[in-house]
């Protein structure tokens, strides 16, 4: 034997003697005993049913540079009852095992050593599905023999503590589940399950832990039992709640009240005959604004759905693996990233508008066929999703790629919105010498810059742990990677809401004390995409600044810039 296995019988010993005593009751061990080997005087656990997880209803992921495996269990998983006699019998029968002890020392040791070579050569199985199903049974056998009452129980123990050499053995130090974890302090157990179907990735420890007799995962670590569980079944909830409350903020905070704001407009351009009813409704809804809103409603929406089909649901799952992981947040970045190049565009508009001194915020020829060019390289970026849903094959390409491209987008647009919203606020502030702080548009600049920084940091590492094909930043980065930036994503289309949000005709609808009063600093303007009120929107003063000044009537004619 060695030492570490002598290590293990005098911390068995140690153990056995403080829950001797102790009832083992909790639901997966409630029909277990402590058993005492008799000749090693060594204790371990013999149950009447144990019940475990079905090999085929959840799923692992091995990280072979660290050699970790990550298992994923469902909120539907199953569990099945391994101390069947009957089952044994029929396993036995169908793999022509005659004992356990046949099994640890003559079937174990070849299985472990390569499996799938071993099962062909002998069971003649080349099938995969096939192959993952007798594997799982070949687990149960094993788990059957180590754990369940029967007859031989002790004395198949006691062969095994003899023949460690030779045959295989739970308790050895390839055993990632013996640690200072193995007994609670709660006095519940935690101990190694054979699974299988691992030994497809690796023949090193192909356990699945059952640690505080609840729990399962690779090791009794906070990595298994807290951060994975959270993060596969909690994380995608938690986005898709977040996602559907920006839905919602967006509808309350955007659509009604632009959709209030073209109403009146339409109906005084209509009252006063300067365009024809067609003409108003044409102008209002196919407005850059409206455009800028639909867009972003377009991005939570696919999130939303990404996030869905990342519910721990068996059925759910199988449905995002045909589809293919990521397809839906592939394609909710296209909206965004237009979101925030049509508001540029506006933007620019204003600004090439404020230089000609018009009266009308009318889109210059020159950006509506930038628009036009932007809008066909999006759709053919559309392209990409669909062709990575039929050829998994090109996923490391496609990621890459993608998020590329995301990274190149992200950093032009904090380049342009520095860009043109200083040369925006030093039009404001030579005539008025008003605060970086009192500006909508400035506030959203500097917030959309810090948290696209954060996004475009995150997408390198995502770009880096994919290119190197190995857990570069740490297992704790690589399961909270996507969720985190999902969130990112949603805090930065989050200032898009704000930036678009019309405060007077808000304010108006949901605030009755507040009508009449005025907190836009700039007239409405007409666009020839419709009356997309752009001054209106990117030059609101923050709502302090504007009670403070609200006291002098003409303060917004005297001091403001004609633009």
């Amino acid at each position: 034997m060695t030492e570490t296995y002598f290590n293990r019988i005098i911390f068995t010993l140690v153990i056995s003697q403080i829950l001797t005593s102790v009832c083992l009751c909790s639901p997966v061990w409630q029909n277990c005993t402590l058993s005492t080997v008799t000749h090693q005087n060594i204790s371990t656990i013999a149950c009447s049913s144990v019940f475990v997880l079905d090999e085929d209803e959840y799923v692992y992921r091995y990280e072979s540079s660290v050699d970790y495996f990550i298992y994923y269990e469902f909120f539907d998983t199953s569990s099945i009852n391994i101390c069947s006699p009957d089952n044994f019998k029929k396993l036995s029968e169908k793999y022509s095992i005659d004992s356990c002890s046949s099994l640890f020392c003559n079937t174990a040791p070849k299985l472990i050593s390569n499996a799938k070579s071993f099962m062909n050569q002998t069971y003649g199985i080349t099938n995969d599905i096939i192959l993952r199903t007798s594997l799982k049974e070949m687990g149960i056998l094993m788990n059957y023999c180590n754990y369940c009452k029967r007859d031989d129980f002790i004395s198949f123990h006691e062969y095994i503590v003899e023949n460690n050499a030779t045959c295989f053995s739970y308790e050895t130090e390839d055993n990632a589940c013996f640690d200072s974890s193995y007994f609670w302090m709660d006095n519940t157990i935690s101990t190694p399950l054979f699974q299988g179907q691992s030994l497809l990735k690796t023949s090193k420890n192909p356990y699945i832990c059952l640690c505080d007799s609840k729990y399962y995962g690779y090791r009794c670590d906070i990595f298994s039992i807290n951060i994975v569980p959270v993060t596969f079944r909690g994380f995608p909830i938690i986005c898709f709640v977040i996602s559907m409350f920006l839905i919602f903020v967006t509808m309350v905070f955007n659509v009604i009240p632009l959709a209030y704001r073209n109403f009146k407009k339409i109906r005084q351009k209509v009252k006063f005959r300067f365009v024809p009813l067609h003409k108003a409704i044409y102008d209002e809804v196919f407005s850059l604004n409206w455009k800028v809103i639909i867009f972003l409603l377009i991005y939570f929406l696919f999130i939303s759905l990404e996030n869905v089909l990342s519910f721990a649901f068996i059925d759910v799952y199988i449905q995002k693996v045909d589809i293919g992981a990521g397809f839906f947040r592939a394609l909710s970045l296209l909206p965004l990233i237009t979101a925030l190049f049509v508001t540029f565009v506006i933007w620019v508009n204003v600004l090439l508008t404020s230089m000609n001194r018009s009266d009308t915020v009318n889109t210059h020829f020159g950006l509506k066929i930038i628009l036009v060019i932007f809008y066909l390289f999006v759709i053919a970026l559309a392209v990409l999703p669909f062709v990575y849903t039929f050829e998994k094959s090109i996923v490391k390409i496609f990621n890459i790629v993608y998020f590329s491209l995301t990274v190149g987008f992200m950093m032009f647009f904090i380049f342009v919105f520095i860009i043109f919203g200083t040369k925006l606020y030093l039009k404001l502030r030579k005539a008025n010498n008003l605060s970086i702080f009192q500006i909508k548009f400035t506030k959203f600049v500097i917030v959309l810059s810090l948290i696209a920084t954060i996004v475009i940091i995150q997408m390198i590492f995502v770009i880096i742990e994919y290119a190197a094909s190995t857990v570069t930043f740490g297992l704790f980065y690589r399961a909270t990677n996507f969720g985190v930036l999902d969130v990112t994503m949603c805090v930065l289309a989050s200032t898009m809401i704000y930036q678009m949000t019309p405060f007077n005709e808000m304010k108006e609808i949901y605030c009755c004390t507040c009508i009449g009063q005025s907190k836009t600093a700039f007239k409405l303007t007409d666009d020839s995409f419709g009356n997309t009120d752009a001054i209106q929107t990117a030059y609101t003063l923050d709502n302090d600044e504007e009670d403070n000044n609200s006291r002098n009537s003409s303060y917004y004619k005297k001091n403001l810039p004609r633009l």
